[in-house]
């Protein structure tokens, strides 16, 4: 657990069960004529729904930021350390359409369910096929966000869900005073979906590089700053990742592993998704 101030995003738990997407080196080639539109819920637990300060458009705001980032096309903003050179950020080919938005007035839900999970997870019964964000806008813990591996349960739990503080939606700070800019853009949900997609952080494992994709490079801890780190082999630190704790102003993208990761774990470990999802390009 990090310090209150420091505490971006964590998961729920550890690895489980058997991950069909372990060895890097095999990972497949994502096929070039298709496209994976994930059906996209989002459940905003409210004090009150009546003034209830997350609204439609908000978060349509937000999914659209996500296709934004998975798609490779967020802005890149090189600093003076990457000597113009741009990070990587493909087009990992995955979309995510919004299928539902739910307000629930559940101040329970709204202020502990980062301490609390189950006052989440009770929204989350039908949610098989399905990518589900759980948002609570009073929260009391600091956390930005949390979410679960698909390896570690099954497909159908009600565990396998994105919980994200109000406070890390994009553009939250038009609504709410004093919230902390560093995370204002909405990439957030972007980090926490990797993960409910089957990504690790690019710090997992330390030097020991075991985010389960071959091209980031080994960093030994989370970067909650856009600074030039080499922490381990002399390599700069992936900084500019979607899966490190950077600001959400460095953030940028995927790399072409991390493709092909967020692939293999949807086909092997959320296969109804993936049957939902799967069109062509």
């Amino acid at each position: 657990m990090h310090p209150p101030s420091n505490m971006r995003r964590k998961t729920m738990r550890e690895k489980e069960k058997l991950d069909m997407c372990e060895q890097k080196d095999k990972l497949p080639k994502v096929p070039a004529d298709k496209k994976l539109v994930i059906p996209t819920r989002f459940i905003i637990c409210c004090v009150d729904v009546a003034s209830c300060p997350v609204d439609r458009a908000m978060i349509e705001d937000q999914v659209s930021w996500m296709n934004t980032g998975y798609s490779g096309q967020s802005p890149v903003r090189l600093e003076s350390f990457d000597r113009a050179v741009e990070p990587p950020h493909v087009d990992t080919q995955l979309q995510f359409e919004l299928v539902n938005l739910t307000l629930v007035g559940d101040a329970a839900c709204a202020r502990q369910m980062f301490t609390d999970n189950p006052l989440a997870f009770k929204y989350n019964q039908d949610g098989l096929g399905m990518l589900t964000y759980i948002v609570a806008t009073d929260d009391q813990s600091g956390i930005l966000g949390m979410a679960e591996f698909p390896t570690s349960v099954p497909e159908s739990s009600d565990v396998l869900s994105v919980l994200i503080n109000m406070n890390a939606l994009r553009g939250i700070s038009k609504k709410v005073q004093q919230v902390d800019m560093s995370y204002d853009e909405g990439d957030t949900c972007i980090h926490e979906g990797g993960h409910s997609l089957g990504l690790y952080h690019t710090f997992e494992g330390g030097c020991m590089d075991d985010d389960k994709v071959g091209d980031t490079n080994p960093e030994q801890f989370p970067s909650f700053s856009c600074a030039d780190a080499r922490s381990c082999d002399g390599s700069p630190d992936p900084v500019h990742n979607f899966m490190d704790y950077a600001p959400d102003s460095c953030m940028v993208g995927f790399t072409e592993q991390q493709k092909r990761r967020l692939w293999c774990s949807i086909e092997h470990h959320r296969p109804e998704m993936y049957q939902r999802a799967l069109r062509p390009i």
